[in-house]
């Protein structure tokens, strides 16, 4: 076989190869800001009648959000990447949901909300991940249960949120994302294209095939030769194997999971309105939607999202700003921010700064993104608040230079001024 021919049929066979996986998968303030990805709780999960000694594990009576869905999937999803442990005896519990195993934290694998996970469909698949202006490709093994938790089974964790990429330290070092920024990243991820999946398989076999060579030389210094033709024989028969196993076995009860890691967890749910309104973001009769008394902690660089709001009279906004009862013009820098941000007004009139994109901005706090109330007239019938927000006039947006399809939920940075 001709050098060329082989090159071909080892290209058809790594575009079947990915194709099949696919196959076997199983079956009282003013203003407020909903959580933009449309994708609200399906109910909550109550947390056990005994606390457990575990940072993260779900609290007596606490309330946790569960969720069939996640934000839908485009060139640049959103996400939070989280640090999970895939081998065993590490925090990721079980094996892996896709094919059973554990993986070493050398590979790049990952674990995917449920509404992400779709059924099993992404099992054995690559994402590719971006952040910090790189890029890798990581494969998806396990689901990150978005529908239970608080049990044994789960480690007493709450489920997961429904925007979580749970990587391997593999993952995180190829992104150069190390030390305390490890942890709770926001990222942004898409499907990687067949000839990307093609590539990966191939590189894998290139690498499985040189650590073979490598232990076989230093076990008994003998120099394996082989043909053009064998050796491209070996690597698709090693991608052969690599990609199709992880497909075959698609469970049904998901294992791996993992809570939100600001450690900020709901103080309640509440009811949508018994009829529905005209309105995207509107409450839904009869969904749950999770209320928050708290923030994650302020530090000098504390992870949020920042949302577009109409401070003037008129908009989007509401009532008055809570601060100081008035209304102010979309060209001043003002915010709103989560109730646990806000604590009781005591940031009302301080600026923050705000940073992203490599810029950053002084903005003024004249707000409250009420995390403890909504879906009724006086928040025009729109959920609580995320415990993570800040919700920015359009000249904060404009000073940091993001427009277009990037205004909506966009990752941030802030602290105390």
């Amino acid at each position: 076989m001709s050098s060329t021919a082989s090159l071909l049929v080892l290209a058809l066979a790594g575009l079947l190869l990915v194709t099949f996986p696919g196959l076997c998968a199983g079956t009282a303030a003013a203003h407020h800001r909903p959580n933009g990805n449309q994708c609200h709780p399906s109910g909550s999960l109550e947390g056990p009648s005994t606390g457990h000694i575990c940072g993260e594990c779900c609290k007596p009576g606490h309330l946790y959000p569960k969720y069939q869905c996640s934000p839908p999937v485009t060139k640049n999803t959103r996400a939070v990447m989280t640090l999970n442990n895939f081998e065993e005896g590490g925090d990721g519990g079980d094996p892996s949901e896709c094919d059973g195993k554990y993986h070493y934290n050398t590979e790049r694998v990952v674990a995917l909300s449920t509404g992400w996970y779709n059924h099993g469909k992404r099992c054995g698949k690559n994402i590719r991940i971006s952040a910090k202006g790189r890029s890798v490709l990581a494969k998806v093994v396990d689901e990150c249960d978005s529908l239970h938790g608080c049990d044994k089974p789960h480690a007493f964790q709450p489920p997961c949120e429904p925007n979580i990429v749970d990587a391997s330290q593999a993952v995180w070092d190829a992104l150069d994302i190390t030390g305390d920024e490890v942890g709770d990243y926001p990222i942004t991820w898409t499907d990687a294209s067949q000839m990307e999946n093609v590539a990966h398989s191939l590189q894998i076999g290139r690498d499985l095939r040189i650590n073979a060579h490598s232990s076989l030389t230093s076990y008994n210094n003998t120099i394996i030769k082989m043909s053009s033709t064998a050796s491209l024989l070996v690597l698709a028969l090693a991608g052969l194997l690599l990609v199709t196993f992880p497909g075959l076995c698609a469970g049904t009860a998901a294992a791996h999971h993992r809570p939100n890691g600001n450690q900020c967890h709901p103080s309640g749910s509440l009811e949508g309105p018994s009829t529905g309104h005209i309105c995207g973001e509107c409450c839904k009769p009869g969904h749950l939607y999770p209320k928050y008394q708290c923030s994650p902690p302020v530090t000098k660089n504390t992870r949020a999202v920042m949302t577009l709001n109409n401070f003037e009279e008129g908009g989007d906004g509401g009532d008055p700003s809570e601060c100081d009862g008035k209304y102010h013009y979309n060209t001043e820098r003002v915010v709103a921010l989560s109730t646990g941000w806000y604590n009781h007004g005591k940031r009302c009139g301080k600026n923050i700064r705000i940073s992203a994109k490599g810029r950053s901005v002084l903005a003024n706090v004249v707000d409250e993104c009420d995390s403890l109330h909504g879906c009724d007239k006086p928040h025009a019938f729109q959920p609580p608040c995320e415990p993570n927000i800040v919700d920015a006039s359009q000249a904060v947006w404009d000073a940091l230079d993001i427009t277009g399809d990037e205004v909506g939920d966009y990752p941030i940075t802030w602290t105390d001024a």
